[in-house]
């Protein structure tokens, strides 16, 4: 994931740094989940009220909208920001170049992500300058944000 102070982009892949986990795998495991993955940000993945309301419950307040596009994208974020003012939003799922300047014109999201970053035919033939210019595009947007 890359961090700065204003909304840039994330992979959507778990790293070592970071871990997506699902509102309700969280609300199962709570002690586990919480423990295992001290110091390490999460993201719970979250579509709906109810899962958020399980996220909040946790104490998470930075959620991953996912899949983002499916549940309704840009006008169903801005309907849950209303009533979830607290909440700082990273939508995935659906989310590709052509469409993250809409998400990230909404002051509670922080960031985007999407595979469209590393697609799978460069990553498997390592194709490492196309990433970088993706990524270079990916940062050139969230720039002018």
């Amino acid at each position: 994931m890359l961090s700065a102070p204003s909304p840039t982009f994330a992979h959507t892949h778990p790293t070592p740094q970071t871990a997506a986990l699902n509102a309700s795998e969280l609300h199962c495991h709570r002690d586990r989940a919480i423990s295992s993955f001290s110091g390490v940000p999460i993201f719970a993945g979250v579509a709906t009220a109810t899962e958020i309301e399980a996220a909040l419950g946790l104490g998470l307040r930075t959620l991953k909208f996912f899949p983002a596009e499916v549940n309704g994208g840009v006008k169903a974020l801005k309907a849950l920001s209303a009533p979830y003012h607290m909440v700082r939003w990273m939508p995935t799922g659906g989310v590709s170049l052509d469409n993250a300047r809409s998400y990230l014109a909404l002051p509670p999201v922080m960031a985007v992500g999407g595979s469209w970053l590393t697609p799978s035919d460069a990553v498997k033939s390592g194709d490492l300058s196309r990433i970088r210019a993706l990524a270079t595009e990916a940062l050139a947007l969230a720039a002018r944000e």
